[in-house]
């Protein structure tokens, strides 16, 4: 075959042969099947500490509400969901995070208790609307 054959040959072929191609999609999906559930395992890591920081500003609001100067005990629940709050979102559904329902959802703080005996539960609850252990605290007032 002449030079000027194969030049010829060489400049009309045009685009990617099928085996390129599929080397290609085979690279893709081997760095997707690795990389995106690394990402929703870090998404759903970065959730739940969302919801940490949320109880642990809960916590707090509610011990103000219970030792603050001004303070009844009669009130604290009522206070702590009401109160503030608005900047505080669940992360898993954007919605408040404190509230007293009978059925929580996932990433909600319910603040809870006999607020007459002067002791208020605040409950941190995971992603599966399941109580976090670690995260349920009964604060009691000193009065």
């Amino acid at each position: 075959m002449s030079k000027s054959k194969i030049r010829r040959r060489l400049k009309d072929q045009k685009g990617f042969t099928l085996m390129e191609l599929m080397v290609v999609v085979l690279i893709l999906g081997i760095l997707a099947a690795y990389g995106i559930p690394r990402y929703l395992s870090a998404v759903a890591t970065s959730k739940m500490g969302s919801v940490i920081a949320n109880y642990d500003a809960v916590v707090t609001e509610t011990a103000a509400a219970l030792y603050g100067p001004g303070s009844t005990s009669t009130s604290v629940e009522t206070t702590v969901i009401t109160n503030g709050n608005s900047e505080l979102t669940n992360p898993f559904s954007g919605n408040a995070v404190v509230g007293n329902a009978a059925t929580p959802t996932a990433g909600q703080i319910k603040v809870d208790g006999t607020t007459t005996s002067g002791q208020v539960t605040v409950t941190a609850y995971d992603d599966n609307a399941a109580a976090m252990s670690s995260y349920n605290k009964t604060i009691l007032d000193p009065k």
